[in-house]
């Protein structure tokens, strides 16, 4: 009798030992698929060069089994957006909802709501130049990024020589448009007298569409900071495999 009583409690404790190991296992093994099949999807869906990298976050393993991911970050080493190269690209993604069993099934992603999220992009100072160089009406031999400002050199013609000038200005956002707006310049160390200086400025201003980046995304800001560029800003309908219901 004690011996027939006790199997059921047997039982009992080997389902709830099952229980443990497939919450554990699903908690070790389910993210690093589902990331690995979100990072296929995007490349394939937005032509990206390289593979990115991809880490989904859930705050209990419950919550993967029925696809509930409170966030993740996607970034990319390098990517290219109509001409215009970033250093490095990152997301980090808005809570959302996967239909697990539909994706293992399909073999690909099921959302049920496109992803969303915070995108940054960063600009080298090169690529900043090279912007520079092509927006600009006078030459430019090279420029700086500093905190809070942007400093390109030039040249200018006085007396029929050739004098090497420094512009001094910031960069900032005019609608869908990166816009250089030069504020001083100055030549040997000296500020340029007002009426060389306009004619100066009026040739280093310049702006630069940003119409490269994927489609449901919105530049809102952007910052100068040491040797580097950041635009910053939302992107909506991240694509995936498509709605639950497709």
């Amino acid at each position: 009798m004690k011996r027939a009583a006790f199997v059921p409690w047997l039982a009992l404790a080997a389902v709830l030992l099952l229980v443990v190991f497939v919450l554990i296992g699903t908690y070790i093994f389910l993210p690093p698929l589902l990331e690995r099949s979100v990072a296929r999807s995007l490349q394939d869906r937005l032509e990206l060069k390289e593979k990115p990298d991809v880490e989904l976050e859930s705050d209990l393993p419950p919550e993967i089994l029925v696809g509930r991911f409170s966030g993740g970050s996607i970034s990319l080493g390098g990517a290219d957006f109509g001409g215009l190269r970033a250093e490095k690209v990152a997301l980090d993604l808005d809570p959302f909802d996967l239909d697990v069993v539909r994706s293992l099934a399909r073999g690909a992603l099921t959302a049920e709501e496109p992803l969303s999220g915070t995108l940054g992009a960063i600009l080298s100072e090169r690529e900043v130049l090279r912007l520079v160089q092509a927006g600009a009406d006078v030459p430019v031999r090279d420029l700086r990024l500093e905190e809070g400002r942007v400093v390109v050199g030039s040249e200018t013609t006085v007396f029929g020589m050739q004098v090497p000038v420094s512009v001094q200005g910031g960069l900032l956002l005019r609608g869908e448009s990166l816009v250089f707006e030069p504020r001083s310049v100055s030549a040997l160390g000296a500020e340029v007298p007002p009426e060389l200086a306009d004619r100066v400025l009026e040739g280093t201003d310049f702006s630069y569409q940003l119409g490269g980046f994927p489609s449901g995304s919105e530049i809102s800001g952007v910052e100068v900071a040491e040797n580097r560029l950041i635009l910053s800003g939302e992107m909506e309908r991240i694509p995936l495999g498509g709605p639950a219901g497709g």
